[in-house]
């Protein structure tokens, strides 16, 4: 018994056809098959985009403290822009690292 009869086997005694006894066709099977495999592409196809996304959360958060942090240096009345130069630099370099 090749691969395909035995799929056919296993879905016609777990899905018996009602009011025939028409068993599934190969184009049946074939196309029950297909339908998994899509469903697998699917599935990994969303794995992939939720870790995108992820990542681009962690990076949206950094810009947002990035951001934070450069208006509370600005709003700061004693803002040494030689320290500002230099936190601005930290804050590029770690983003830089992270992507």
């Amino acid at each position: 018994m090749n691969r395909l009869e035995e799929i056919k086997d296993k879905l016609t005694r777990k899905y018996p056809v009602r009011k025939s006894k028409k068993l599934l066709d190969h184009d049946d099977v074939r196309y029950l098959i297909r339908q998994a495999e899509n469903a697998e592409t699917w599935k990994e196809q969303i794995k992939v985009t939720q870790n995108r996304n992820e990542r681009l959360e962690q990076q949206n958060n950094q810009y947002r403290e990035f951001a934070h942090t450069i208006r509370l240096i600005l709003e700061s009345p004693f803002t040494d822009f030689d320290d500002l130069h230099n936190e601005i630099k930290k804050h590029l370099e770690a983003l830089e690292e992270n992507e």
